[in-house]
């Protein structure tokens, strides 16, 4: 009957495995063509960054105007690795640029406002229905006046 790997020889097979797995990665990324946009970007020694100023993604300083936040950082890292300028593209957000009118494909401001509103009175008028309705069986059973199913009234 097989006896049980030791754990040394068990942990020096998993080490290898992993080490076989990590360098066959290594040597199939390392055989893939590169890609043409990335030499388009380093020929032109710059990349165009689109940076929504929302305070998840960036923020600017708003005494020295500079860029922070994770879109900036991760733009700078992929710059710095391509060995390019960074040129940030600013804005303030999809809300701007569509209350502005220069998109359509969404909600401005002022109809999202409108959608909260309408949801809130909806939901006021389904309490107030269920409120309603509650009182209304209350009333019947406390007056033992239950309409029939084929009354008008």
């Amino acid at each position: 009957m097989e006896e049980a790997m030791k754990p040394e020889k068990l942990s020096l097979f998993v080490l290898f495995v992993v080490i076989l797995v990590m360098a066959s990665a290594a040597i199939a990324e390392a055989q893939q063509p590169p890609d043409p946009r990335v030499a388009d970007l380093v020929r032109a020694g710059r990349v165009r960054v689109g940076l929504a100023l929302l305070p998840t993604f960036a923020t600017k300083d708003p005494v020295t105007g500079e860029l922070r936040g994770v879109a900036i950082d991760l733009a700078r890292a992929l710059a710095a690795r391509l060995g390019v300028e960074v040129l940030p593209v600013e804005y303030s957000g999809v809300a701007t640029v569509l209350d502005a009118g220069q998109r359509t494909d969404s909600l401005t401001t002022e109809e999202r406002d409108e959608v909260r509103r309408l949801r809130r009175e909806v939901r006021q008028l389904r309490e107030e229905r269920a409120i309603l309705s509650k009182a209304a069986a209350w009333f019947a059973r406390e007056t033992n006046a239950i309409p029939s199913k084929d009354s008008s009234s």
